[in-house]
């Protein structure tokens, strides 16, 4: 997501952890909505990409086995936490 401009929101602590980025403004907002930025928040270790239709965990050092299903069950909770409508065919 090189280029876009940084999207500050309403949580000085979320926008202050995290660094968000969209070509979409009203997308950014509806993906880090209160639900999810509590979580988010509750787990800073996570970085998230969302790009169409596809939602991706990065992390800075290789998981090991035994932290792949633990992850798999974070992106499934990040999943739940996002607006319905996002994932309507238009």
């Amino acid at each position: 997501m090189f280029g876009y401009q940084d999207i500050n929101l309403e949580s000085a602590e979320f926008s202050k952890t995290f660094c968000v980025r969209s070509p979409d403004k009203k997308f950014a907002y509806d993906v880090c909505n209160a639900k999810m930025m509590e979580y988010l928040l509750a787990n800073r270790d996570l970085s998230v990409g969302i790009e169409k239709d596809v939602i991706a965990l990065a992390f800075n050092t290789r998981l090991a086995v035994e932290q792949i299903e633990f992850n798999l069950q974070r992106l499934a909770e990040i999943r739940s936490r996002l607006p319905e409508y996002l994932f309507a065919i238009a």
